[in-house]
Order: C-alpha cells, then sequence, then structure tokens
C-alpha cells in the first residue's frame, strides 16, 4: 500500500513531468534500521544511500528496498516544484538477471528444434510487439477493451498459427475452431462480469491505472486479461486435435469412431492443460491465497472478495475455453478431412505438431 501511495502521488503531482530515471551503481549504504511505533515493529525500515550516477554522487534516504554497496540500481530525479530535487530509489536494477534467462530460453527453444525454434521465437517477438505497440496504444486511447482485445486476439493468434505451422489444413482448421471458442468464451465472460458486478479494480495496478486518469473501462480490462492469458493454450489444443484427426482417418478409422477417438485423445490432454491453467494462476496468486486463510468470515464472503473472486475467475473461463475448444476443432477436423478426401485433395495433416 505505501508503494501504492507513491505511485499515486506521483501520477496526480503535476512535477511528475520533470521526473527522470537514471542508472546508478550504490557506493555507500547503511545498515536498515527498522522503524517502530512506540515500540512496535510497523514492517517498514529507513537506510542512507549513496549512489554514482555518472560522474556525480547523490545521497538519499531509502524506504522502499534494502541495497547493498556495489548494487547497479535506478535512481528518480525529480523537481520539487520549488527549484529543488528530489531524489529517490526507483528500484533496484534487474535488466542483467532477465536477459540471462532470456537468453538461456532462448537457447534452449533453438536445441530442441532449430528451425521450429526460430519461428517460435519469431512468433513470440511478433506477439510482443502486437501488445506493446498495437494493443497497449490502442487501449490507452479510449477504445473498447473487449472489442479491441477479441479482435486483436484472433487476429495475432491466427498470424501466429501461420506463420508457425504453415499454410495447411489442419491450421486452418484450428484457426476455425479457436475463434469459436474465443467468442464463445469472451460472451460467458462478459455475461459473468455484469452479473458479478466486477469493477476490475481488483489489484493496486488497477486502481492506479483509475487514478491516471485513463479513460478505460475496467471490466472489459480484466475481460481482455483472460482472454490473452489462454491464447497460448487453445493454439496447442487445437493444433493437436486437428493433427489427431488426421492421423486417427489415416490409420483407418471412419464414420462416428473417428470423432469419438479423438476425443478420447483430446480429453486427457484437456485434463492435463486444466490443471496446468489452475496450478499457474494459483502459484500467481499464493500470496493472497495465504491472506484468506486469516480471514475469519465465512467462506461465501472470503470467495466473493473481487480480489478473490478475480483469480478464481480467471482460471475458470481459462479453462473452460480450453475445454470448448477440443469438441470444436475436433468436430471441424472431421468435417474437412471427410469433405477433403472424398474428393481427393490431402489435407496435409501428416506432420503431427506439439508446441507448448
Amino acid at each position: 500500500m505505501l508503494r501504492l501511495f507513491v505511485i499515486f502521488c506521483f501520477l496526480l503531482t503535476p512535477a511528475q513531468v520533470f521526473a527522470v530515471v537514471v542508472p546508478g551503481v550504490v557506493s555507500e549504504a547503511s545498515a536498515p534500521e527498522t522503524i517502530t511505533l512506540e515500540g512496535v515493529d510497523i514492517g517498514s525500515f529507513e537506510q542512507i544511500v549513496i549512489v554514482d550516477v555518472g560522474e556525480e554522487r547523490v545521497r538519499f534516504r531509502n524506504d522502499f528496498i534494502p541495497v547493498d554497496v556495489g548494487q547497479k540500481v535506478f535512481v528518480r530525479r525529480e523537481s520539487d516544484g520549488v527549484g529543488g530535487e528530489i531524489i529517490s530509489l526507483y528500484d533496484v536494477d534487474r535488466s542483467g538477471v532477465l536477459y540471462s534467462i532470456g537468453l538461456l530460453f532462448a537457447a534452449l527453444v533453438l536445441s530442441l528444434n532449430f528451425k521450429k525454434g526460430v519461428k517460435s521465437l519469431i512468433s513470440l517477438g511478433l506477439t510482443i510487439v502486437t501488445v506493446l505497440f498495437v494493443l497497449l496504444p490502442v487501449l490507452k486511447a479510449g477504445h473498447s477493451p473487449a472489442l479491441v482485445g477479441s479482435v486483436i486476439s484472433i487476429v495475432l493468434l491466427a498470424t501466429v498459427m501461420l506463420f508457425t505451422h504453415g499454410f495447411q489444413m489442419k491450421t486452418y482448421v484450428a484457426m476455425a475452431g479457436t475463434s469459436f471458442a474465443i467468442i464463445v468464451t469472451a460472451v460467458l465472460t462478459l455475461i459473468c462480469l455484469k452479473v458479478g458486478r466486477f469493477s476490475g479494480i481488483g489489484t493496486d495496478e488497477s486502481f492506479a491505472i483509475v487514478v491516471s486518469g485513463l479513460s478505460i473501462d475496467m471490466p472489459e480490462l480484466l475481460f481482455v486479461g483472460i482472454l490473452i492469458g489462454m491464447l497460448g493454450v487453445l493454439d496447442d489444443v487445437a493444433i493437436t486435435q486437428a493433427s489427431v484427426v488426421d492421423q486417427l482417418y489415416r490409420a483407418g478409422v471412419r464414420g462416428r469412431s473417428l470423432f469419438l477417438q479423438a476425443m478420447k485423445i483430446g480429453q486427457d490432454h484437456v485434463g492435463a492443460l486444466v490443471n496446468t491453467l489452475v496450478l499457474a494462476y494459483t502459484g500467481t496468486a499464493l500470496p493472497l491465497l495465504l491472506l484468506t486463510t486469516l480471514k475469519t468470515e465465512p467462506l461465501p464472503a472470503i470467495l466473493s472478495i473481487e480480489v478473490v473472486a478475480t483469480e478464481i475467475f480467471r482460471a475458470l473461463l481459462g479453462s473452460i475455453g480450453v475445454i470448448l475448444v477440443v469438441p470444436l476443432t475436433t468436430f471441424l477436423a472431421v468435417l474437412f478431412v471427410r469433405r477433403m478426401k472424398s474428393s481427393g485433395k490431402k489435407m496435409d495433416m501428416s506432420e503431427v505438431t506439439h508446441h507448448h
């Protein structure tokens, strides 16, 4: 909450236009002293820090996060509005760790299959660029998050799938199944948001967006987050199901058995992925879940707290999208493989791909 208050003040202070963030290295740092109130530890500290910023050395009081001598940090320098300057710790420099893990990730992806790895990394880059330079600017401009998010999600997923898996029938089938699943899940999500009266302001970051003055529908922004969160998993399930149908057809499976056997494989796949989704969301919300164990209110009341309900909502809606894509893609794949084979054409699904 202290950091949120700082962000709140920073956003509302006219002097913020004079603020700059610069890198530096801690040259001196006192031992963090615990701040007490009438002898009670209030969970805060105070530390005097001296940082080398270029050729200059700055000194300030730090109560944000303890730092050590030699540590790389970022320092915020801003005008106090009366000719002076306010200096504070912006955050520690974590870019080195992030770059190292990023390079390790890229190396491992390329080591598995260089050609497909390159495509996967380019697709990942395309996704990041689209989010940063298309989705975020359009949302910032005040356009409907629900409409923008749905369109960009479908277009982005289609582009990535075509680039990664190629222009072949299995890709088209997977795209169609995924699009239907996205549309159905989107409608269901919007209905639940309205009925559940979600404000979309369940986190500090959401509150900071509201006080920043941006004209954004926060419940719809929550919807976009849920949608984007399940796109990658939908790609995996849809492509796999399309390939499974073709392989079963090549093995001589026909009629109703083709759909049923493909669904059996899909059910096993979905069971694992749903569990993966729930565990992923649980891991993200673990501190929040731990806090709920300290409450004495009835369980329905705890579950109804928006920040708790939002995390449950994300996991369940994401899982529903994954569950829907299996029968939709399987049905479309069966339909197409029958028509293509009956006309003597090939579906070109001989290469079974499975991406995570």
